[in-house]
């Protein structure tokens, strides 16, 4: 009868644990909700901000007004420098990210479902180990950045610094006799005419992520230009025209130091026609290499 009474309370004091875990980590989803319900509110353009428009915490609101930096512009300090409540809020929701990514219960949710896709955007990949939530870094300038944080299902600290700092939005697995490699496909706004699209293929080994293929179009319309990957064939296809931002048509890997480009980019810009491109890349066990380019000069 002793050992069953024992038994009952381990058992007990387990779920007991687990149940608090659970409410935990549902508290810290809970939170950063709230959090970017509150930064959504917030518009870099507008110079000040009442706080009670935001409906922060008693607790959040004391922090703020005993900040001895921040110059409030009424005695009762309940209108600050937007600026000032866009910062304090980017670094409440980047802590919170971190403690849910690294919280025991993390991998027993799917996070996607948890997290406000109005202001956080998530990207995971279809073996559910990395992942990369990014938001608008609200800079208020034509670039607009990303503040971006990117996490591996893994049991050691590990180093991100070779990701995009302004994230991607979406990752894709393939497999390879090195094991799994991630496909990681992102687009940012680097002006008010001038676009980006990327893509990189990573692996995971020895505790730490490498490169091993890179490459991205800078275009000026948005119509003319695509990249994109295709699950089924293992294959990256890049359409565009050129620009001013990008002179001549290429089709190569952006890490290989000696590249065997489809076409020579070392050329005078002014003397060149415009020209649509296309490049196709296929997976060859371990990186993407050239397929097939080609190029049709634009005649006016």
């Amino acid at each position: 009868m002793k050992t069953i009474s024992i038994l009952f309370l381990f058992v007990f004091a387990v779920f007991t644990t687990m149940q608090s875990q659970s409410r935990s980590y549902i508290k810290r989803i809970e939170k950063l909700n709230e959090y970017a319900s509150f930064y959504e509110k917030l518009n870099p353009f507008d110079e000040h901000t009442k706080l009670s428009d935001l409906k922060l915490s008693k607790k959040d609101t004391k922090e703020i007004k005993s900040d001895e930096n921040e110059v409030f512009l009424t005695t009762n300090k309940d209108v600050a420098d937007t600026y000032t409540l866009i910062y304090f809020l980017q670094d409440k929701m980047e802590n919170l990210i971190n403690e849910i990514t690294h919280h025991k219960d993390f991998t027993q949710y799917d996070i996607t479902k948890l997290i406000d896709f109005e202001t956080i955007h998530i990207a995971k990949s279809n073996d559910n180990k990395l992942f990369n939530f990014t938001f608008d870094e609200k800079t208020g300038g034509t670039y607009r950045s990303q503040i971006s944080i990117m996490h591996y299902v893994y049991e050691k600290e590990l180093n991100y610094d070779l990701f995009s700092v302004d994230g991607y939005y979406d990752i894709k697995t393939i497999n390879s006799s090195e094991g799994t490699k991630y496909i990681l496909i992102g687009s940012v706004q680097g002006c008010s005419s001038c676009f980006e699209e990327h893509i990189s293929l990573v692996t995971f080994k020895n505790n730490a992520f490498t490169s091993d293929f890179e490459y991205s179009i800078n275009y000026r319309d948005g119509e003319t230009a695509n990249l994109s990957y295709d699950d089924i064939y293992q294959t990256i296809t890049a359409n565009y025209i050129t620009d001013d931002l990008t002179y001549e048509c290429y089709c190569e890997n952006e890490l290989d130091t000696n590249p065997d480009s489809v076409y020579n980019s070392n050329v005078v810009a002014e003397n060149l026609n415009q020209k649509k491109c296309s490049c196709v890349f296929i997976f060859n066990g371990t990186t993407f290499k050239v397929n097939k380019g080609s190029f049709e000069i634009i005649t006016n």
